[in-house]
């Protein structure tokens, strides 16, 4: 486990005292948590936008309607039959349940399961050539499954018909367990996050490892298999042309064990963030680079921080792809005309991001090597959900200096303007393999920094708070940037809030001298409090605090403390 599952495994964090004795996974807990449905269907409810615009497109789709039926794909699935098999029934039950979760409507959980159930009962899938990117399409029925994984309308023995079909041997497993050394980056990754998925689903911690550990370039782990060796016999040249020159894939593997591939993150994007892709095609460019936003995605809400790896290579990676094609169709004052590499070296040290320096190099697989970027630039990225995902934790969780994800805010924006709001992507394919509906699931407002957590029977769990229930001090909202000490000051804790209002904050404390503490929700005012100093037991009220409707962050912070002074706990009631 990374030291970041040891701070939030369960509920995103740990507190001091608890002991951690193997991975548990957070359920719901692929690409959403259950503080991200509690989230949306808040500002759904509120009318919120641009949650409610993006919800309403979502529930006019023609993926989520109720009229769909699921196909009879038989037991097999053959090549170049998974786009049309697993592919479409996993964007129908993925936008079913979505809307389920945040609707509470059983139509539509129903309807999901009737998709799952009729793609469980596969007992061989093409197993070939580029099976691990075709198994791995399997990603969005396992989406599905893991939001309906506590549905009641999911019968048991139809769940278990689903899960032992994900193992079965000559089914989707196999060929995603090993990634794809022999072809480009992005084919693996997908493998890579297909794996994660599955192991969240199936509580498998040592395949969800597997997954972690190598896109880490770390080695295996003790109780599983090694990952492929290397380095390739390099085959017979094929061809070259002005972007790239090509070899012969030989599929005979050196003696070097955990050989580290083109599907690894650090490998993938390279120092000076260019892509293994970006001398191929910017296509495909972008399908890696938005997997690897997903991938980090779904392993911040297991307790694992793939986005700061290798100094945020994934962030590097974006920006220098949305640079080169961004800058191609739209001028920016740093950056009046379409940005260009200022020149091609072999030395990797030489290149960075800075200096736009283009690394000319021989690709792990021994396949390929990178001469110079393609020419087919511009708007071609699609709509995909997942730039919401990344500029939400790079932007607003991580709060880094706005120049690390400049470019990455502008073609967010720039797709906004065209598209009016996130959605799927463009066909024929990214229909089915990219993670979407982002300003719908993945928008967060300055202020919602933090995971928000609570307490139910003694269990730390993902979800925001309501207006009436008790509120532990503990249970305040997970944020990557916060310290203890910071924590013993200020402390957010999100709520779903039905009716704009003012709320009273009634505040259980002790404290052996005179206090003072402070609200705010969204950048309202500041509504300050003094506590009196209180024996075993005191209560205080903070009146009239003023809540946005929808998903609003309480901030608390003690803004003159006292000795001893300890909360135990709060509650917020409408104001009378």
């Amino acid at each position: 486990m990374g030291k970041l599952a040891l701070i939030f495994a369960l509920a995103l964090a740990i507190l001091p005292g608890w002991e951690l004795t193997g991975r548990e996974f957070l359920h719901p807990g692929i690409t959403y948590t259950q503080g991200d449905f509690d989230r949306m269907r808040a500002m759904v409810a509120a009318e919120r936008e641009p949650w409610k615009s993006a919800f309403d497109a979502l529930l006019h789709s023609r993926w989520s309607s109720l009229e769909a039926e699921p196909a009879d794909n038989g037991d097999t699935i053959g090549e170049g039959r998974f786009n049309h098999t697993v592919g479409r029934a996993g964007r129908h039950a993925h936008d079913l349940a979505l809307i389920w979760k945040i609707t509470l409507d059983r139509r539509y959980a129903d309807k999901a399961v009737a998709f799952l159930n009729a793609n469980s009962h596969y007992t061989s899938t093409f197993q070939l050539g580029t099976a691990a990117l075709d198994n791995a399409k399997i990603i969005l029925l396992l989406e599905a499954a893991e939001m309906l994984r506590d549905y009641p309308g999911w019968k048991a023995e139809d769940q278990a018909r689903f899960k032992a079909m994900l193992t079965r041997p000559g089914c989707f497993f196999g060929p995603i367990h090993n990634f794809d050394c022999g072809r480009y980056g992005n084919q693996g990754l997908y493998a890579a996050r297909a794996l994660m998925a599955m192991g969240i689903y199936l509580d498998d911690d040592k395949m969800y490892e597997r997954a972690v550990r190598y896109l880490k370039s770390e080695k295996h782990r003790a109780d599983d298999e090694p990952y492929r060796p290397g380095p390739p016999l390099q085959g017979c040249k094929m061809g070259e042309n002005e972007h790239y020159l090509e070899w012969r894939w030989e599929a005979k593997f050196g003696d070097e064990p955990d050989y580290s591939y083109d599907d690894q993150i650090a490998e993938y994007i390279k120092p000076n963030g260019q892509c293994q892709e970006s001398s191929r095609d910017q296509h495909h460019t972008f399908f890696g680079l938005h997997n690897l936003a997903a991938i980090a995605d779904i392993a911040w809400n297991q307790g694992d921080d793939l986005f700061s790896f290798a100094d945020s290579r994934i962030l590097l990676g974006l920006e220098w792809a949305y640079r080169y094609n961004l800058s191609f169709i739209k001028s920016y004052p740093d950056q009046p005309e379409p940005w260009e590499p200022s020149g091609y070296t072999e030395d990797e040290k030489a290149a960075t991001f800075e200096n736009g320096m283009y690394l000319q190099y021989l690709h792990r697989s021994r396949r390929w090597k990178s001469l110079k970027p393609t020419n087919d630039r511009g708007d071609i990225a699609g709509p995909g959900g997942t730039r919401e995902a990344a500029l939400a934790h790079y932007k607003i969780r991580a709060k880094l200096d706005p120049e690390r994800y400049k470019w990455l805010e502008r073609y967010r924006d720039y797709m906004i303007e065209k598209h009016g709001l996130e959605t799927w992507g463009v066909p024929p394919n990214w229909f089915y393999e990219w993670t979407g509906w982002g300003t719908l699931t993945k928008r967060r407002t300055d202020w919602m920094r933090g995971d928000p957590r609570k307490t139910v029977e003694g269990k730390k769990v993902s979800g925001a708070h309501r207006i009436g229930e008790g509120v532990r001090w503990a249970d305040c909202d997970f944020s990557p940037i916060s310290t203890p000490a910071q924590e013993e000051k200020v402390r957010s804790f999100t709520f779903m809030v039905e009716k704009e209002g003012e709320y009273d904050i009634i505040l259980a404390y002790s404290s052996y001298g005179n206090a003072e503490i402070a609200a705010s929700v969204d950048k309202s005012k500041i509504v300050k409090q003094f506590l009196p100093k209180a024996g075993k037991k005191g209560t205080a009220k903070i009146a009239k605090v003023p809540f946005p409707a929808g998903a609003a962050v309480l901030r608390l912070a003690i803004s003159k403390p006292a000795p001893g002074l300890k909360i135990a706990g709060f509650k917020a009631v409408p104001h009378k």
